[in-house]
């Protein structure tokens, strides 16, 4: 009888153990997922903001040209440090909204300069031009829409949609440092920012390689391909945003930038190149099921990375894309055929398959919780 009572609570134990995992991946899912409905709500206000903003400052115009036929638009430039009494006279109330230091008048146009990329995206699909100051265009190299070179001296490379450039060329920040050995060394630590216009469909490869101080990159809307390490050793550029235009990412892309936190992956990705994100510092990651072609060692020698989710539509793993990692949790879909050892050398604690046990080869394996969600 005892022994039966012991059976008895050992079941509800492993009963309880499970559905304390399923819930646990469940809430890892929502939290990487939750974060798209609240940017879809806010694009939707910010546009409309926008729009009103754009519509006071026309009226405004209207009326000074309607009263003073020498009114010139272009001569009209009003922010919140600059002519504010017109600025707030425009904008009602504009003193204690959230746009106040982000928005401007700038030879009679609504201008923009927010440090939130996705407002700036938003701004720019209405027509309202961001408020930067460019760099200038004799720096800059440009042949038949392909930016060839700059200057190393540039700090901000800010480029405006008007230089009609579609793809950034490789090696276009590099410089050739000859003091660093007998095969020197590719580097650049001038170059802070990098802010690219919509026009780029494509920055090839080693583009940024080794701009070891650039902090800060605003990739366009319409960007489809990230070349072969066009940021790799770009140690101090702690985040990135890519836009959900991106189809492929290059081999070693990113290999050694200082990447770190959360890291959203498009879900318009086809391509992820071998050690696409190697030795940065990113906790968790949702591989996107829109792949079709998963690299080796994608995420090689990742220490912080903690939690994983691969996305309905993923049919096979690249080899050892987590070698030398140590994994909290893993979600596995039902769509998965191989594994392939992408887990080899590496810890997970935590392993849920979407599927019904024995479907997948789990013997690489080792004291790790394997929860199957399908019966």
């Amino acid at each position: 009888m005892k022994k039966n009572n012991k059976q008895g609570i050992s079941l509800i134990v492993l009963v309880i153990t499970i559905i304390i995992m399923i819930i646990l991946a469940a809430a890892i899912i929502l939290s990487l997922n939750s974060s798209n409905i609240v940017e879809s709500a806010s694009e939707t206000t910010v546009k409309s903001d926008l729009k009103n903003y754009k519509t006071k400052l026309q009226l405004y115009i209207f009326e000074k040209m309607l009263a003073d036929e020498s009114f010139n638009s272009e001569n009209l430039n009003a922010n919140k440090t600059n002519n504010s009494e017109i600025f707030e006279q425009i904008f009602p109330g504009i003193k204690d909204s959230k746009y106040y230091d982000v928005i401007g008048i700038k030879l009679g146009m609504l201008v923009i300069n927010s440090p939130d990329d996705n407002i700036m995206d938003w701004a720019e699909e209405i027509d309202i031009m961001p408020d930067y100051e460019y760099t200038d265009m004799s720096l800059l190299t440009i042949q038949n829409g392909v930016l060839i070179s700059v200057d190393p001296s540039v700090t901000d490379l800010i480029i405006p949609k008007s230089a009609g450039i579609t793809k950034i060329g490789p090696d276009v920040m590099n410089s050739w440092n000859e003091d660093m050995g007998e095969y020197g060394e590719w580097y650049n630590d001038t170059l802070k920012t990098v802010i690219l216009p919509n026009t780029v469909t494509e920055i090839q490869a080693a583009a940024f390689c080794g701009c070891r101080n650039l902090s800060y990159v605003k990739l366009p809307s319409y960007l489809k391909i990230i070349g072969d390490q066009a940021f790799e050793y770009c140690s101090s550029l702690k985040s990135i945003y890519i836009p959900d235009s991106v189809e492929e990412i290059g081999w070693i892309a990113f290999d050694s930038a200082g990447l770190e936190g959360e890291l959203l992956l498009p879900k318009s990705l086809k391509v992820l190149k071998e050690s696409a994100f190697s030795f940065t510092n990113i906790s968790s990651v949702i591989i996107p099921g829109s792949l079709i072609s998963i690299g080796n060692q994608v995420f090689y020698n990742t220490e912080s990375l903690n939690n994983v989710v691969f996305e309905e539509g993923i049919e096979e793993l690249g080899w050892s894309m987590f070698e030398w990692g140590y994994l909290d949790t893993v979600k596995l879909p039902y769509s998965l055929k191989e594994i392939n050892g992408a887990f080899n050398a590496c810890y997970v604690k935590n392993l849920i398959i979407d599927n019904v046990e024995g479907t997948l080869n789990v013997d690489d394996f080792y004291d790790t919780n394997i929860i199957w969600l399908r019966k």
